[in-house]
């Protein structure tokens, strides 16, 4: 009776403290992955930081299909992993410092975010809309939709499959940074370079879009679908 009586007691402290992780607002300024959650681990969870707080991603954790929203700002400094289920930022600043461990399916959406560490997405479509986006070192895609984006591009973004599409979007392209992809959908967007920058795809579909390239940026594709810029 003993035994029933403490099995049953755990799954209910179990369930309690599954009920606690699934929602958590940081509270300490800043706050760190493994005082918010001290497991190390957190599935399906939604983190509040809101705005003026920063939550430090500074330890090898895991957030799996995580959202994290409130305003604030998420640092991550250390090898955390976002694995399997697609986690969401939503209106936060993201810095990324170091390269993440695992990087799966990820949406960013009215959000900051600041490109410091090579970052690899092993799957997708990556889907980011509506954000600022500081490239400063290497972005590679699986496949993603970028959307409404204003993009400062001084490293290289590159796309592995097709298709991928960016529309609506302002992108900034420093001396030496680069687009690479296979198959590409550019619509409605600007694209301005400085010194030589270059934009390389297999196939282009280009809809309404503006090129200011700076001589010596190129534009290279060895297929167009469809090329019909503005004026």
């Amino acid at each position: 009776m003993k035994q029933t009586f403490t099995r049953i007691l755990t799954v209910l402290l179990s369930a309690c403290l599954w009920q606690a992780a699934d929602a958590q607002t940081v509270t300490t300024n800043p706050e760190t992955w493994a005082t918010l959650i001290p497991s190390g681990t957190c599935t399906g969870c939604t983190i509040t930081i809101p705005t003026g707080y920063t939550l430090n991603l500074a330890t090898t954790g895991t957030c799996d299909g995580c959202t994290f929203t409130g305003g604030g700002t998420v640092t991550v400094s250390a090898a955390f992993n976002f694995p399997n289920n697609t986690t969401t930022f939503n209106k936060v600043t993201v810095i990324f410092n170091s390269s993440p461990g695992s990087l799966k399916d990820i949406n960013f959406t009215n959000d900051s975010i600041a490109v410091n560490a090579a970052l690899t997405f092993s799957s997708g479509p990556t889907e980011i809309s509506n954000s600022r986006i500081a490239v400063n070192a290497a972005m590679k895609f699986s496949t993603a939709n970028i959307d409404g984006d204003s993009i400062h591009l001084n490293s290289t973004i590159s796309f592995t499959s097709s298709a991928d599409t960016i529309q609506n979007s302002h992108v900034t392209m420093a001396n030496s940074s680069s687009i690479s992809a296979l198959t590409s959908w550019f619509s409605n967007t600007v694209f301005v370079t400085s010194g030589i920058a270059t934009i390389s795809t297999n196939n282009l579909t280009s809809s309404g879009d503006s090129y200011y390239m700076n001589i010596g940026s190129k534009l290279q594709t060895s297929g167009v679908s469809n090329f019909a810029s503005s004026p």
